[in-house]
C-alpha cells in the first residue's frame, strides 16, 4: 500500500509520515518565537522544516532526520545571525574593554560601591561591571575613576571634581558632534 501524502513511498508505519511531525514542530517552534525573545527558535522552526522537507523527499529514519535538523538549525543560525545583524544594524559602538585602555577612564555608578567591599557596580562603556573602591564608599549617581580591571570586577577611586567635570564636557561633545 502506498502513503497518500507521499506517492511511491510504502506505507508501513507512522515513521512515513513523520515529515509531517517535523513541519507541524516547525510551526510550532515559529509561533514560539513571537511569545520567547531571542530569534534562536525560529532558527531552530526553520531546521526544522529543512528535516521535513528532506525526510519528504528521500524518507531517511529518525536518526537521520534528528541530525539534518541538528545540521540545517547549526547552518541556518549561522548564516542567519550574520544576515540579521547586517539587517538591523546596531546603533551604538563600543570599544573593546583591554586591561591597559581602562586605567584613569571614568565611569557611573550606578550601584553604592564599597570600601574594598564586593557589592557595588559601574557603567563602563555600555555594560554593568562589578565595582570595588579602594579610598571610600562611592554614592550610586556619582562617578568613578577606575585603577585596574582584574577579570569582571573594577577597583576604583573617587575621581576629582575636574576630572568629573573634563569627562562630562567630552560627553557633551560627543553628542554635539552626532
Amino acid at each position: 500500500m502506498e502513503c497518500l501524502l507521499n506517492p511511491g513511498v510504502p506505507c508501513d508505519s507512522w515513521a512515513n509520515y513523520a515529515y509531517l511531525i517535523w513541519i507541524g514542530l516547525g510551526v510550532l517552534l515559529t509561533v514560539l518565537e513571537f511569545f520567547i525573545p531571542g530569534v534562536f527558535i525560529l532558527f531552530f522552526g526553520l531546521g526544522a522544516f529543512v528535516a521535513g522537507g528532506l525526510h519528504y523527499l528521500f524518507n531517511f529514519g529518525i536518526g537521520m532526520q534528528v541530525t539534518v535538523w541538528i545540521i540545517s538549525s547549526f547552518i541556518i543560525i549561522l548564516f542567519g545571525a550574520k544576515f540579521l545583524k547586517d539587517l538591523f544594524p546596531s546603533d551604538q559602538s563600543y570599544e573593546p574593554t583591554m586591561i591597559e585602555n581602562v586605567q584613569g577612564r571614568i565611569a557611573r555608578v550606578i550601584k553604592n560601591v564599597h570600601f574594598e567591599k564586593k557589592g557595588g557596580r559601574i557603567s563602563f562603556q555600555g555594560t554593568d561591571w562589578d565595582a570595588i573602591s579602594k579610598d571610600s564608599e562611592i554614592t550610586k549617581g556619582s562617578f568613578a575613576k577606575i585603577l585596574e580591571r582584574n577579570n569582571l570586577t573594577f577597583y576604583v577611586i573617587t575621581p576629582s571634581e575636574e576630572e568629573v567635570a573634563i569627562y562630562l564636557n567630552s560627553i557633551k561633545k560627543v553628542e554635539e558632534d552626532d
